[in-house]
């Protein structure tokens, strides 16, 4: 199992009021110098990538209140868990580059728009790209030339419209058939 790290400890604002209101300053104070795992970028076998979504479940079923980043690090830091199999990587030389916080570094790209992370290295994984104006443009020009924002949102709006009239016309017909099907019922029980 493997996680990666954001830029800063658990001191930082956001994550410092998901732990302390979920768990209390006890077990905030005796967590708090670790570096700040990212829920959203765990990877693994899928046995291990099972298991952790299960615990992780179990303990959002436990705690509805709180929120996936801070389950992840006190079940990582506090409860110990997946401790034998755990690989911790920084954006710094990993194989992800998480954008959203990542403390005003300046974003390199490779000649081909690729997304290198601090140490020059293609990353593997870009995670929160869509925070970078920038970055988001050159992805959606690498993988989506064809497409532009406002089309593809018109596109996805017919397309929800189409949806809604096949569901429609699926009922409507439905219920023709049951008042067809009763009329004749009806002809032969006469």
């Amino acid at each position: 199992m493997a996680f990666s790290f954001e830029d800063a400890n658990l001191t930082r604002l956001i994550n410092n009021d998901w732990i302390i209101n979920t768990f209390g300053i006890k077990v905030f104070n005796s967590i708090s110098h670790q570096g700040t795992i990212n829920a959203g970028t765990i990877w693994g076998s899928s046995d291990q990538f099972l298991e952790f979504s299960n615990i992780l479940y179990k303990w959002l079923l436990k705690y509805p209140e709180a929120v996936d980043q801070s389950g992840v690090n006190y079940l990582i830091y506090h409860e110990k868990i997946l401790k034998d199999c755990i690989k911790i990587t920084s954006d710094e030389y990993g194989p992800i580059i998480t954008l959203g916080l990542n403390e005003g570094k300046r974003i390199h790209l490779y000649s081909d728009n690729n997304i290198l992370n601090y140490r020059g290295q293609i990353a593997s994984i870009v995670h929160q790209y869509d925070r970078h104006r920038n970055v988001k443009r050159v992805i959606k020009n690498k993988f989506c030339p064809e497409l532009n924002e406002k089309k593809s949102i018109r596109n996805i709006f017919i397309l929800s419209q189409i949806f809604i009239i096949i569901l429609i016309s699926k009922q409507l017909l439905s219920s023709y058939k049951t008042k067809i099907a009763k009329k004749k019922n009806n002809r032969y029980n006469i």
